[in-house]
């Protein structure tokens, strides 16, 4: 797996790459989601809906990421793992989970 500055493949809506984000090249940002900051996407990962990565995150893996999720600073998601709806992670290490909203 390589990683490169350059931005993965993308839907025809509106996603959002900027400049510096670590990415494989098999890794998709889909509809309108945002990747940014120092994030970096490895492996085939897909991220969609309005769903923003950024800081610190990490993405490594199987991941799906779709709906309205939000992972900012020191997250990890890796192995194999599916966050849906709503979902806001700000710290700590994700795996082999589906989660689906936010748990209080």
């Amino acid at each position: 797996m390589i990683l490169t500055s350059s931005p993965p493949r993308m839907s025809k809506a509106s996603p959002m790459i900027q400049k510096g984000v670590r990415t494989s090249s098999s890794a998709q940002v889909l509809d309108h989601a945002a990747v940014y900051g120092q994030a970096m996407l490895a492996g085939p990962v897909k991220i969609g809906g309005t769903s923003i990565v950024r800081d610190d995150a990490m993405v490594i893996g199987d991941i799906r990421i779709q709906g309205n999720v939000v992972l900012e600073g020191r997250v990890r998601v890796y192995t194999r793992a599916i966050l849906e709806g709503d979902v806001n992670v700000s710290s700590g290490r994700i795996r082999d989970v589906h989660w689906w909203r936010n748990i209080p």
